[in-house]
């Protein structure tokens, strides 16, 4: 439930000419007690809020800024032995040096990146980490659309922190 109203407040916030100030309101500040309260973190739900902080007006965005720097803590694996399972790096978090959480893992950054060229496959793509374990016939199709869509995201990454030859 709380998952899909934070979705929900981001979808109305996107939506911002359009907006009925009662059930925005209502729902952002479910949004932002939801996320407070937090005592478990999970990767998955960390990345939707980020998604949505980014959506939310600065007043909001400020109540829950020190809870989602203790999920980043929480949540991204910061060593590298562990980037070849399935595992929320800090390069999936840190998109760029603007990134609000960038002072986090400044240090690990390099190295992340480091790890990707070491990691792209020699036709320019990068596999997933994970499989889904069963469904093997609909995993290769889908295998190949998430090497599209990581190499998409792993290209606009290593682009804004200037690690692609020129």
């Amino acid at each position: 439930m709380g998952k899909s109203k934070c979705r929900n407040s981001r979808l109305l916030s996107s939506l911002s000419r359009h907006r009925s100030s009662s059930i925005l309101r209502e729902l952002t500040d479910y949004a932002v007690e939801y996320i407070n309260q937090l005592q478990t973190y999970e990767h998955h739900e960390f990345q939707s809020l980020i998604k949505l902080a980014e959506k939310l007006p600065a007043k909001e965005h400020k109540l829950i800024k020190s809870k989602l720097r203790e999920m980043a803590y929480d949540c991204v694996t910061s060593d590298p032995k562990e980037w070849e399972t399935y595992c929320l790096t800090p390069i999936q978090v840190v998109q760029s040096p603007c990134s609000g959480f960038y002072d986090l893992f400044a240090e690990i950054i390099p190295i992340n990146l480091e790890y990707l060229l070491l990691n792209q496959k020699e036709d320019g793509y990068w596999d997933p980490t994970w499989t889904w374990g069963r469904f093997e016939k609909e995993w290769e199709t889908a295998k190949e659309e998430w090497r599209g869509i990581l190499t998409l995201d792993y290209l606009k990454v290593l682009n804004a922190f200037d690690f692609l030859e020129k």
